[in-house]
């Protein structure tokens, strides 16, 4: 992005992007545009590939991790093991992730699980080139997150599974946060994600298939940022740092659920389907980031997100489309530390909420995709595109004002992917670039970045920015390579 804007508001919908027969569970909101990665994707996907195709297609190794009841459809037993990269320009960050697991059923059970270690690339590594008061262990070249994922169910007879999943990931860095500590001279970052869920899948005398999903997530995180000061000393005739900490926390409990359904048409040749997604979240601590300093900011937060698609099935080649409406609402609030006066008189009580922000947004996304198989090889494209549009209302209570503003922008996110499979295993390679408006790609200008896909990262951004911000443009690149090894079954 160039150019400077008063408010700028994104809520990031994990189903323009998510890789499973309905889409992700979590929708994470965002209220800058900042570069997250693509962190939290590392399950080798369909979909992802197709430009983010989901609610008319199947993704028979990727459904189960996010809905657990999807397992009912596996055919024996696969292992696979899937590095995946990113990088954002500008050397802003990059991650690597190597992820292994196994996934299948036998009989009326199935379950899996799947194993993840990250590397990222740590932005705020020390830029002195002395030693300014640091932590031990507080300033690091690379930081590690860990990832662990089971599900496990059962089918109840033909037409009927139901299952349940846990996921939980040890983090040290999120992707994005340091962003938001303009000038921070070191950012320590700990806590975890914890993920539960229940899924039901029922198969209709039509061909039909009903899915449900219930979810509840937790997100916890400790930000500890030095900040240095620099005190210019006339009898010492340089500059003396003097270093200082400060501590914020980042809560975030998301409840939803989700609903799908798909059914073939008349020709059975396509298939159309719906999805409707609903989250809940609250917020009992919002970090005081820089770009909006309001310090112990609490909310809340509504999203949902409808989506249609139609898939077509042509002999070896598929192809699909899907719109994605994504309205959400948004209420966070700064709390008076003290009793604080207001003009004309009148006191806020200890408590009491001195500044008010309301977002609504309501999105709409379009995905196209193509995929051509032929048993012994296959490819497959797509584009993404995003109108994001929102209103913010904030009233301050202090100073008795009241501003609005309305913005708007476009994002779009093209994919590709190939699968060979030579005797006995399948290596499937997907790539993703996440851009905003219309970009020169070689130059790396004009970018902005989406959600992750695969489980939904969840993670939400929610600083009400009120004044004049700068963020500089940046392009993301994702590169996936899996290898799937089927034990029985088909492949």
């Amino acid at each position: 992005m160039v150019g400077t804007i008063r408010v700028f508001a994104l809520c990031a919908v994990a189903c323009a992007t998510v890789s499973s027969s309905v889409h992700a569970q979590r929708l994470a909101l965002k209220t800058v545009p900042i570069a997250t990665g693509d962190q939290f994707f590392f399950v080798p996907t369909r979909g992802v590939g197709m430009g983010g195709l989901a609610a008319a297609i199947r993704d028979t190794l990727a459904d189960p991790w996010s809905n657990p009841a999807a397992g009912g459809r596996l055919d024996g037993l696969t292992l696979f093991a899937a590095p995946t990269g990113y990088t954002i320009s500008d050397d802003i960050g990059a991650g690597f992730t190597l992820a292994a697991g196994g996934l299948g059923r036998s009989g009326d059970w199935f379950g899996g699980i799947t194993f993840a270690i990250q590397q990222l690339e740590n932005p705020n590594a020390n830029p002195f080139f002395f030693d300014v008061g640091q932590r031990e262990g507080f300033i690091d070249d690379a930081l590690g997150n860990d990832y662990v994922q089971l599900f496990a169910g059962r089918r109840l007879n033909d037409r009927t599974a139901i299952g349940a999943s846990f996921y939980h990931a040890g983090l040290s860095a999120v992707e994005g946060v340091s962003q938001l500590y303009a000038g921070n001279a070191g950012l320590h970052q700990e806590g975890d994600l914890t993920d539960w869920r229940a899924g039901l899948t029922h198969e209709l005398s039509n061909g039909s298939t009903l899915e449900a999903v219930v979810v509840h997530s937790r997100f916890n995180m400790l930000h500890e940022v030095r900040t240095i000061e620099w005190i210019f000393q006339t009898q010492m005739g340089r500059p003396t740092p003097m270093t200082s900490f400060e501590e914020n926390l980042d809560r975030t409990r998301t409840t939803g659920f989700q609903v799908g359904w798909q059914t073939p048409l008349a020709d059975t040749t396509a298939t159309f389907g719906l999805a409707l997604t609903a989250n809940r979240k609250s917020h009992p601590k919002i970090p005081n980031y820089r770009v909006a300093n309001i310090p112990r900011d609490p909310g809340n937060s509504t999203a949902f997100a409808l989506s249609a698609g139609l898939s077509r099935q042509n002999g070896p080649s598929t192809v699909g489309m899907e719109v994605v409406w994504n309205p959400a609402r948004s209420h966070t609030w700064a709390e008076a530390e003290a009793p604080t006066p207001v003009p004309g008189g009148g006191v806020i009580p200890t408590g009491g909420r001195t500044v008010e922000n309301w977002f609504r947004f309501s999105n709409l996304a379009a995905i196209t995709g193509y995929e051509r198989d032929n048993g012994g090889f296959a490819f497959r494209f797509g584009i993404g595109a995003t109108f994001y549009r929102y209103r913010l209302k904030q009233t301050r209570w202090v100073e008795q004002t009241t501003r609005r503003s309305r913005e708007s922008w476009f994002e779009w996110s093209p994919a590709w992917g190939i699968t060979a499979r030579p005797q006995g295993l399948a290596i499937h390679y997907t790539g993703r670039l996440t851009a905003k408006g219309f970009p020169d790609i070689f130059g790396g200008r004009d970018f902005a970045i989406a959600d992750s896909p695969g489980l939904g990262s969840g993670v939400d951004f929610l600083p009400a920015v009120t004044q004049p911000v700068r963020l500089d443009d940046f392009a993301t690149w994702t590169h996936q390579l899996a290898i799937t090894v089927p034990i029985g079954g088909k492949r």
